[in-house]
This record gives C-alpha cells, structure tokens and sequence, in this order.
C-alpha cells in the first residue's frame, strides 16, 4: 500500500465515523423526546397527543436503532418497551 491508499483508507474512516456520531445525536435527540413524551403521557395518560408523541418517537427511535445496528447498547426491557409502542402504530 501506498500513501495515498492509506491517506485515502483514514478519509474514509473519518468521514464514517463522522456519520456514525451524528446518527447517535440523532438517537440521543430522539432519546429526550421520547422521555418527555413517556413523562407527559404519564402526567395525563388521557391525552391522544401525548399518546401519539409517544408512539412516534418510539417508531424514529426503533428505526435509528436497527439502521445504526445498536440494538446490544441497550437493554432488553427498553427494547420490548419500544416494540410494543411501534405495535400500537400498527393498523
């Protein structure tokens, strides 16, 4: 190999690791959402709005979960929780 592969191979795994960090802010944004959301629904479970912010961030943060492969970070009950919101979205 010769400098410019290597030069090149490292451009590569800057510029990958640089979407791999802003995809887990995305996550982390989606993260705070879906704790507020889970807190509002708590404090007014009658509320189809809270109900539905809920179920729509749980949805983005499933789908950012499984593009990212990042389903091991977290836990399984967190996991089951989310499923079972992404269920609810379902006709």
């Amino acid at each position: 190999m010769g400098a410019d592969e290597d030069i090149e191979i490292l451009r590569e795994l800057i510029s990958s690791t640089q979407k791999s960090l802003t995809a887990q802010k995305e996550l982390l944004t989606a993260l705070v959402k879906l704790k507020n959301a889970r807190s509002a629904f708590i404090e007014d479970p009658e509320s189809r709005k809270h109900a539905t912010e809920l179920v729509k961030a749980a949805i983005l943060i499933q789908k950012q979960i499984e593009n990212e492969h990042l389903a091991h970070l977290f836990s399984s009950d967190f996991l089951t929780e989310i499923h079972f919101f992404n269920q609810l979205a379902k006709p």
